[in-house]
């Protein structure tokens, strides 16, 4: 094995890419606060729904308690577009065109007429950066400072290490 070379990978962790994992770790704990306002993407949106399709209920078609997050992409574009701007309480027709390669062919390029009832608006809300939150993460608070600083650093050095293991 003499005068076998091995290059060990170097990786960088930068600043932006620690910011940008504490954001994606916050983005994974929110919390919904009620509003009483029109709806607007990233609020969640409890509903029941009925879709009719030439007058007839299909599979799939009905729904209650339904929560969305508008902009997440878990529904058809013309259902999240249809339920975008109404307040809790309302009731609201959506008309929704199904896709041509939709999976179910039954209803592909078909359009089916939605009744909605919004139940509730909620405006999503990320946790602060604080020690509650990092000992959510298993970071315990260091001495007498805030732990998220600290959190950074092991965060990134655990990073660098992950990297010079690989």
């Amino acid at each position: 094995m003499d005068g076998l070379a091995v290059n060990r990978p170097v990786a960088e962790v930068s600043q932006s890419d620690i910011e940008a994992m504490v954001q994606n770790l916050r983005e994974q704990r929110p919390s919904f606060d009620a509003v009483e306002r029109e709806s607007r993407d990233g609020d969640r949106v409890t509903m029941d729904f009925e879709g009719l399709i030439d007058g007839k209920a299909f599979e799939g078609s009905k729904g209650e308690d339904v929560a969305v997050i508008l902009g997440a992409g878990r529904m058809l574009k013309d259902f999240e577009n249809g339920i975008l701007g109404v307040k809790a309480g309302e009731n609201k027709q959506v008309a929704v065109r199904y896709p041509d390669e939709y999976h179910n062919k039954e209803l592909a390029g078909r359009t089916a007429d939605f009744s909605v009832h919004v139940k509730k608006v909620e405006e999503k809300r990320l946790p602060a950066l604080d020690d509650a939150f990092c000992l959510e993460y298993g970071v315990t608070k260091a001495a007498s400072s805030s732990c998220c600083p600290r959190w950074r650093t092991t965060c990134a050095a655990n990073s660098r290490k992950t990297c010079a293991r690989a």
